[in-house]
């Protein structure tokens, strides 16, 4: 038996297995827990805040340890983060948080509840899922929607991009 992901192949030979062969492939794979991880990678910057939102390429899901953002929070979520240390951390509750941009109000939905981490994260690939497009140009990152009005323009700074919702840029 083999395991890639959560994903489990059984190894048989052509398709002929034993009878005790059978039972205990059943066995092994009764006792394997499934456990969905949300891998990130998680930056420290001098100004983390819950008005910053780092723009990261690194993780999977958008997160934010604020729960004052959410207007609704399903706490029946509960995972848990790989960080960028190999650490894991807990994650609480997912829903959508409203993020104020240039082009109005905008709903960011699929947010984690992360307590425990330093900093709200805005996945690049996520955003990309949703039809956003993520440009990196000339020391900036501009996040544009699926009609292609500019969403957030963020300068880099310390070599990263976070985007402080109290400046204007």
């Amino acid at each position: 038996m083999s395991s890639v992901g959560n994903v489990v192949r059984l190894d048989t030979w052509s398709g002929f297995a034993s009878h005790n062969n059978m039972k205990r492939q059943k066995l092994l794979l009764s006792n394997i827990k499934e456990e969905q991880l949300y891998v990130a990678t998680c930056f420290t910057t001098s100004n983390s805040s819950s008005d910053s939102w780092l723009i990261d390429s690194g993780c999977t899901n958008h997160m934010t340890n604020d729960q004052e953002l959410f207007k609704e929070l399903d706490k029946t979520i509960i995972s848990k983060v790989k960080i960028g240390n190999g650490e894991f951390i807990s994650v609480t509750g997912k829903r959508t948080v409203a993020i104020e941009s240039l082009a109005g109000l905008k709903y960011i939905t699929n947010v984690l509840y992360v307590p425990d981490i330093n900093q709200s994260l805005l996945s690049v690939g996520q955003l990309i899922e949703k039809s956003f497009k993520v440009i990196f140009e000339d020391k900036w990152c501009m996040i544009k929607d699926a009609k292609g009005r500019d969403v957030f323009k963020v300068k880099m700074r310390a070599k990263n991009f976070a985007l402080n919702l109290m400046e204007d840029e």
